[in-house]
C-alpha cells in the first residue's frame, strides 16, 4: 500500500519494492521521489521503526528514464560472535559512490559503543576499487568513560558480491548485537 500527501517536501511512500534499482515513482515527479521500502512497524508506545531501504533520486534523465545520481539508505540489525556479520547491503552501481555507516554495538553486560565510518568504492567495468585500505572512522563514542570498550574494533565498509555491506567483527569470546544504518551517495558518471 502506498500513501502520501503533497506539501513543502516531496510525497513520502511506504511499501515494498522487489527491485531496488527501479524505485516506484510518481509519474510527474520522478526526480523528486523519496522512497521508503521494506518493513515498517509501530510499537505499543507509538514509535515507528523500519528495516529496509530509502531511495532519494537527485538526477533523473527524463529523455532516457534513467536515474543518474541518488542517495540510498538501508538499516539492519544482527549479532556477531565467532565470525563477522555482514549487514545493510546497498547495491553497487557504476561510477563512484561514498558510503557512510552509523553503527551501534552492545554486549550482554550493558557495554555499548557507536561509530561513524565512511569508505568510497568505485565500480568501473565491474571492477570495484576501495578509496582507502580501511574505512575511515569519523566519530566514536562508548561506555568506557566516553570511549569504545577495549578490544572492540570499528566496523568496515566492504564490497561483497554485487553489494556494499558493513562488516562487523566482535572481539574473541564475546557476542555483540549490532544496529547499522548505511547511506550511499552515488555520484554522476563522468
Amino acid at each position: 500500500m502506498f500513501s502520501g500527501r503533497r506539501g513543502p517536501a516531496p510525497v513520502r511512500m511506504v511499501g515494498n519494492s522487489s527491485n531496488p534499482d527501479k524505485p516506484w515513482t510518481l509519474p510527474r515527479d520522478a526526480h523528486l521521489v523519496s522512497f521508503l521500502g521494506g518493513i515498517v512497524s509501530t510499537t505499543e508506545t507509538g514509535q515507528t521503526q523500519w528495516k529496509g531501504g530509502r531511495d532519494w533520486v537527485f538526477a533523473f534523465d527524463t529523455t532516457t528514464g534513467q536515474i543518474k545520481a541518488r542517495e540510498r539508505e538501508t538499516q539492519e540489525t544482527g549479532t556477531a560472535a565467532a565470525s563477522p556479520v555482514m549487514l545493510a547491503a546497498v547495491p553497487l552501481v557504476a561510477g563512484a559512490t561514498r558510503y557512510r555507516a552509523e553503527v551501534m554495538a552492545t554486549d550482554p553486560t550493558g557495554q555499548a559503543a557507536t561509530w561513524v565510518v565512511e569508505q568510497g568504492l568505485s565500480n568501473i567495468g565491474d571492477t570495484v576499487t576501495r578509496w582507502a585500505p580501511a574505512s575511515r572512522v569519523l566519530d566514536s563514542f562508548g561506555t568506557a568513560g566516553g570511549t569504545v570498550p577495549a578490544g572492540w574494533n570499528p566496523p568496515q565498509i566492504v564490497s561483497l558480491g554485487p553489494n556494499a555491506v558493513v562488516e562487523c567483527t566482535a572481539p574473541q569470546g564475546l557476542t555483540l548485537a549490532y544496529t547499522v544504518k548505511l547511506r550511499a551517495t552515488e555520484g554522476l558518471t563522468a
